[in-house]
């Protein structure tokens, strides 16, 4: 049966506000030992799955448009960030959902969490459903972003994933989760 690794040392390799990256030093349950496995704590974060209707009246979903300097590429995904220290899941989705899109919901569901790659990042992505939303401003993004809100129809959903336009991993498993679950269809 698997089990925890024995930690022998840490080290702080870099510490941001937003990031530490770490060296363990382990042992495995069966005895192997690795020097140097290096895991990033990140805070976790939240990702909001916002269901409207489109200007035609079809059920939609918005999501924003970015580029994302990593992989070299623009990005269409769910309206997503940071959870603050002190802040809950809850209101950090209000807050995002508001900063990045200018839309504001009645009721917000959370779905539970997901984690990117558990293997060597801390964090989780809080999945939230924002029922009830509607646009009330124009979006606020940080200065380090720059967005373009989105309003897809929900059965133009399954291509854009097909495709690899949407393609943060966690959003496409957020996404699939909300309509097995019930929570957005194309009805």
């Amino acid at each position: 049966m698997p089990g925890p690794w024995l930690v022998k040392t840490q080290e702080y390799l870099l510490e941001r506000w937003w990031m530490r990256l770490r060296r363990d030093h382990v042992v495995l349950p069966n005895g192997v030992e690795l020097e140097e496995y290096h895991v990033l704590e990140m805070p976790d974060w939240v990702c909001i799955i916002c269901p409207v209707k489109s200007h035609v009246g079809e059920p939609a979903i918005v999501l924003v448009r970015q580029f994302r300097h990593a992989v070299d590429r623009v990005s269409l995904e769910l309206p997503a960030g940071a959870i603050e220290p002190d802040e809950s899941v809850l209101d950090a989705a209000q807050r995002e959902l508001v900063e990045e899109t200018g839309y504001r919901a009645e009721n917000f569901v959370p779905m539970g969490k997901l984690y990117a790659d558990p293997s060597r990042i801390t964090n989780a992505g809080h999945i939230v459903v924002a029922q009830g939303a509607v646009q009330v401003e124009d979006p606020k993004p940080d200065p380090s972003e720059e967005l373009e809100v989105v309003v897809v129809p929900i059965r133009e959903l399954d291509g854009l994933i097909a495709s690899g336009e949407l393609a943060h991993a966690t959003h496409v498993a957020a996404i699939l989760k909300a309509t097995s679950d019930g929570l957005i269809s194309v009805d």
